[in-house]
């Protein structure tokens, strides 16, 4: 790789053989047209491990490019004097420094990584991310927490807002469903004034005669499923018989001393007691 134009990843804006490294590094995919010639492991860019070539940062001239060789694992840079820092301006972050002078060097893979990484590291904490052939531009992402959303220019929070709406959003909806209608569904019991939904009668239930018709009947001998029967009421063989009395037109006049009669629980629903007795909103 002798031309630095040719050696840059317009994936990330990194020069090529550092480009490998970082992609290598944090395990993300870079293009293959873009980065050239590399292996992959898992659909992924990795480093050859053999030496790699990179140049570091900004134009150059051959005749003033200055060489670092290994030595004992380590890289050896000698960036020499620099007459006019804004020459080798890196192309990168756009920022003179002696780090931008141009700088060919043999590493091996790791070191190479190295060296990317810290790169790379320097661009990350200032924001700017490298696209399109190198240009670059602000990062999209930031410290802030994209999750948390506040209106940073009042501090405060949005109207409505709650700690985490993925408590309510993962929450079977017939769950939801059977927690508002435990109580309207619950089963009648003694003290619950119903109506008798043939009838429109409105009883009190006083007790529970049998747990199902089949028992009913077998005690009483009286046939609770097909007396009176509607097409539309959803009295089952397995309902519970349920002993009420009359409940009069006066508040003041429930009791329970009067003759009881047995009721299906499928044929009655329950009622607020205004509603029973007609003290209720007639509108």
């Amino acid at each position: 790789m002798t031309d630095l134009d040719a050696s840059y990843c317009p994936a990330c804006g990194n020069i090529l053989a550092a480009a490998e490294a970082i992609h290598a590094d944090d395990g993300t995919p870079f293009s293959p047209d873009a980065c050239g010639e590399y292996e992959r492991d898992d659909g992924h860019a990795v480093v050859r491990p053999q030496e790699v070539r990179i140049y570091v940062h900004g134009d150059h001239d051959d005749g003033n490019e200055e060489e670092a060789m290994t030595d004992g694992g380590q890289p050896i840079q000698d960036l020499g004097d620099i007459d006019d820092p804004d020459e080798y301006k890196c192309e990168f972050c756009e920022v003179t420094r002696p780090e931008a002078h141009p700088l060919k060097t043999h590493l091996i893979a790791e070191h190479a990584k190295q060296i990317a990484s810290r790169h790379w590291a320097e661009h990350v904490d200032i924001g700017v991310l490298m696209t399109d052939g190198g240009k670059s531009r602000m990062s999209e992402t930031s410290d802030e927490d994209p999750r948390d959303d506040v209106d940073r220019e009042n501090e405060s929070e949005p109207e409505g807002a709650i700690d985490n709406t993925f408590d309510d959003a993962v929450r079977d909806a017939r769950e939801t469903l059977a927690t508002n209608a435990a109580d309207h569904y619950r089963e009648l019991e003694a003290g619950d004034v119903a109506i008798d939904l043939v009838t429109r009668q409105p009883l009190f239930v006083t007790s529970v005669a049998a747990p199902s018709l089949p028992a009913y009947y077998e005690d009483e001998g009286f046939d609770l499923l097909n007396y009176k029967a509607h097409p539309y009421l959803p009295v089952r063989m397995d309902d519970r018989v349920l002993n009420c009395v009359f409940v009069p037109r006066a508040v003041e006049g429930v009791h329970n001393t009067g003759k009881e009669y047995a009721y299906p629980a499928g044929r009655l629903a329950r009622v607020p007691i205004e509603r029973a007795v007609g003290d209720g909103d007639s509108s």
